[in-house]
Order: C-alpha cells, then structure tokens, then sequence
C-alpha cells in the first residue's frame, strides 16, 4: 500500500499547513486548493442525460467538493455496456472509477468483470475498506441475495478478497410493490363486449376474449383496426398472454426440477412447448402484433397512445404516461383498465421473487489507479444516508424541504421540473455513485386516484420472497458451460422461438425448439444437469431456487 501511505503523508502535511496559512483564506478548498480530482466512468448505454448542465460548479457538486475534497468529473458512454467494457479492458484506458452492470449468473457483463477481477486488472478493495469505507461496508451484503454474493461478489477465485462495490440497491425494508403491472384493456371494449372479467382465469381464456376483440370491428383513435394483442419493444410483455404456461415456482434460474427428482433445463421443459404452441395460435390468428417482435419503444408506445391496442400488457403508470396527453384527453372512454392476474400452470397466482438483489450496479477501481484512496473517500460519504438525499434531491432548502411526513420534496423552480431538467442541477447526477437506497422514507408519494387504486385491487398477488442458491449457479463449475451457453445463448434462443411462433404449422414450431435442443444436448448439456443433481445431493442442507 505504498501509494496510500503516500497520499497519507501528503494529506497529513496539506492539514498542517492549512492551519498555518487558515488567516490567508478559510474558503480554500471550495475555491479549488487541494481538491483532487477523479474521473468517473458510467458504462451504462445512455447514461450521458445525466449529465449536468455546469460539470465542474453544480450545487450537489460543490457540496460533495465541500464534505470530502474530491472533484468528481462524469463520463458516459453511448455504446452497449458490454462493448463499452470490452474495449476498455483491451485498452487499459482506464479511468479512476467505473459504474457498471453486474446482474449475476450467466450475464455477459458479470462475466467479462469476474475475468477481469483474477487477471489483476481490477484493484482488491478490502484494506482500502478497511480503512477509509466504514460507511461502504454495509452494501457488501445488505439488501443482496445470498448465492450473487456467494458466487458473484465473493467468488471463492478471489480469495477473500472484494473487487466490487454494490451499488444502488434497495433494503428490504424499503422494498415498495405497487401491483401494478400487468396486462390492461380498453375500457369502451370492454363494456362494448359486456366481458364479465370475473370470467378470465387463464390463458385460454383469454384467447376467447381476445377472439371476441378481433371480431368487434373496433377502432383507434384514428379509426383504424384494432390489434386484440399489443406487445411492448421487442416482444416485451408476452408473458402476461401465456402465463397458464409458466411454472408457479420457477423462473429464478434456468434449470427446473422435473417430477422425477432430476434435473433439466427450462429449454427442454414441456410447458416450453404448450408456451410455443399457444403463442403460435396468437400469431397465426392475427391476434397478437406481429411487429411487436422487434419493434422499437418509439413504435409501441405509438400505438399504444392512439388505441391501438385493444389489450397492453406493462406497468400502469407508463401506460398511463404514453396516454395522459394523447390517448385520455382525445377519446378518454378509450381508457386502459386492468384484467385480473391469470392464473399459472398450478393454478394460482402466486408471485414468487428473490428475498435480496440478485444482481446489481456495481463499483469498481482499476488496479494500479493513483487515485483509489480519493476514491473511496468520497463514496464514503455518498453511501451515508445524507450522501443519498444529496445526490437524488440536491441542498435543502435551495431545492427541496422535508415535509411533515419526512419525505423530501422538491421545492420552487425543481418542483415543476421533470427528470431531465434536474439532471442540468446535478440531481440524479451522481446517484449511480450512492449505496443503500432509501427511497420509500424520503420519496413523496402522491394521493393516488381511484383509477390506480382499481388496478392495485385488481391485480392484487401474494408475493412470496425465496433465499436460497438458484441451481444455474451450479453449472458454473463444470468446464462445458461456456461452449454450452454459446449455442444456447439468449439471442440464439430468442431467434429460434420467434420463427417458431410464425412456423406454418405446430411441428414446424416444434421442430425448431427440438432442432436447437439437440444440438445443445450433442454438446454435452446433460453432464452439466448431472453436476447440479451430485452438488445438489451432497448438500442437501442447502435451499435451491430454479
């Protein structure tokens, strides 16, 4: 730690000679005496409107400069992450600190940011933690689920050591389920039909509703024909039409547990069939968007703002977002209402999540940075509480003041402002570099209308939270996995599955999935399901997740 005792020495000595030279100016630092500065890199695609409007003299800037020395100057990306670290990595250009994507498992940018970790090109944390990240240390492990911290943050390759900093995660405690997403209708087509809704129970259910809707003539907002089946970007949202197909308990991995006992993947379940099959009938049958398979944002929320979509699946208030200024005002009777929860392939509807995080933004310092003592100073400050409010609501008093309630809420000229505005101020600037989030006590929320409280009864669920190690965790030992995950990659996957749902016929969807299986099962898969069923047996102590 040469370079810490070093950076040490020099801030024992600036110390010193501020008191003897405090009568010559008190205000030093602020003005830019003895600041040090440290570049910071956001490799998040589109990251770059966060960027404040002054870098170098905004309010919530000048506060962290005030409360720790540390200058902090942002850069963004505007290339894919994985891209964006890729050539980072090759280059070693790094800068002083990186904000990055960790999700976890098989993802892409856990992979090349593990890798990078045992090669030495990111810098080892704990003594620096140790020493000056008393207020860091809490995220390590608050608010996470147990197997990402197992295997991902503290992989048993790094030998004790942490190489990242979780960042922006929630509490448990401070978790907010809304209920409020879901799949939505038309109102003016829902009592033209006079649908009793209490009748809509599953997926086939809804095909005869949905069937109904395409026989109704109904128009948009523009008097053109109704699609029956909406879809968000690039098919986002399908699985809220086929969810009677979909395993009560799984989807925390991506390998199921057949009533045998042994185990597969959720590739070669059946449900995966009866799913392909029913879609199929959707396409086939006009019902579902067809276009909906690659569009872009753009073009769904066009859609969707000018009724054209008799059914949308999504969150109720980015629906209501697209419609408020459009759809609502020109033809509020076209209004989207919500349809009750269908029921899975058991038979409830039941909604099962992770208890903690199991991926998130993460930190890290590249190996050899000069600057990493800086660094975890001033995340010291912006993992406290105070570090928190500051970054997501700027100086009280200036921008916001906390109420009655203890909620913080913009005030003056902030109050009127949207999102993008205030990241000109540096709100939300700097929020990436924060820790524990503690945004159900400090965010203000609305009296919500009675249109929203009709969605949250409507699709009201009981959540029901798991801890345990999901098993796709325990592929990764065997050294097939990499070859295997290549030839049944998401995007292959994805590829494969959208020709099935427009095959001319149910063998020919089934025989891409089977085509695409049995090449993944001639690379060896089944030796990978039979590591997991011996890991699994020899520690029968442990709670498994798929």
């Amino acid at each position: 730690m040469k370079n810490m005792k070093k950076a040490v020495s020099l801030l024992l000595a600036g110390v010193l000679m501020g008191t003897v030279l405090a009568g010559c100016g008190e205000n030093q630092q602020a003005s830019g005496g003895g600041v040090e500065e440290i570049n910071v890199l956001s490799v998040w695609q589109g990251d770059s409107v966060r960027d404040p409007e002054d870098p170098d003299n905004n309010m919530v800037l000048k506060k962290i400069m005030e409360e720790t020395g540390v200058k902090i100057n942002l850069q963004f990306n505007n290339v894919t992450e994985i891209e964006r670290l890729n050539t980072m990595f090759a280059s070693g250009d790094f800068p002083d600190l990186v904000s990055a994507p960790m999700w976890g498992m098989d993802d892409s940018a856990t992979t090349i940011l593990k890798k990078a970790a045992k090669e030495e090109m990111i810098m080892p944390l704990n003594d620096l933690l140790d020493q000056y990240g008393e207020n860091i240390k809490p995220s390590l492990s608050e608010g996470l689920a147990s197997d990402f911290i197992k295997y991902d943050l503290e992989d048993e390759a790094f030998g004790g050591e942490h190489y990242f900093i979780p960042a922006n995660v929630t509490p448990l405690e401070q978790r907010v389920e809304d209920n409020l997403s879901g799949l939505f209708i038309r109102e003016d087509i829902l009592k033209a039909l006079n649908y009793d809704v209490s009748n809509l129970k599953t997926s086939e259910d809804l095909y005869e509703l949905m069937k109904q809707i395409d026989a109704g003539g109904f128009k948009d907002a523009n008097g053109g024909d109704v699609i029956a089946g909406g879809l968000l970007h690039s098919a986002n949202g399908i699985g809220e039409y086929h969810k009677s197909y979909t395993d009560a308990a799984g989807g925390f991995s991506g390998l199921y547990i057949k009533e045998d006992g042994s185990v597969s993947d959720d590739f070669y379940n059946p449900l995966l069939d009866q799913q392909t099959l029913f879609l199929r009938k959707l396409f086939s049958e006009n019902l579902l968007d067809i276009e909906g398979l690659s569009q872009t944002s753009a073009r769904a929320q066009e859609k969707i703002s000018t009724g054209k979509y008799a059914l949308v699946p999504g969150k109720y208030l980015d629906i209501y977002g697209y419609c408020k200024d459009t759809l609502y005002k020109t033809n509020p009777e076209m209004k989207y209402v919500a349809l009750p929860v269908l029921q899975n392939a058991n038979g409830n509807t039941n909604t099962y999540k992770l208890k903690g995080t199991g991926g998130c933004a993460v930190l890290f310092i590249p190996n050899g940075s000069e600057k990493a003592e800086a660094v975890i100073k001033v995340l010291n400050y912006l993992f406290t509480e105070e570090g928190y409010v500051l970054a997501n609501f700027g100086i009280e008093g200036e921008s916001y003041q906390i109420n009655e309630a203890g909620q913080a809420e913009f005030i003056g000229e902030y109050a009127d402002m949207d999102m993008s505005e205030r990241y000109k101020h540096g709100i939300g600037s700097y929020a990436r570099l924060t820790g524990l989030q503690y945004g159900k006590k400090y965010n203000k929320v609305e009296a919500i209308s009675a249109d929203q409280q009709a969605v949250q009864d409507t699709l009201k669920t009981e959540y029901i939270y798991e801890d345990g190690t999901r098993i796709s965790y325990l592929e990764l030992a065997n050294p097939k996995v990499e070859d295997i995950r290549s030839i049944k990659s998401n995007s292959r996957m994805t590829e494969v599955k959208q020709k099935a749902y427009c095959a001319a016929s149910d063998e020919e969807a089934l025989g891409y999935l089977n085509e695409l299986r049995q090449q993944v099962l001639d690379a060896g898969i089944e030796d990978l399901w039979r590591s997991v069923e011996e890991y699994m047996e020899a520690h029968p102590e442990e709670h498994y997740l798929y």
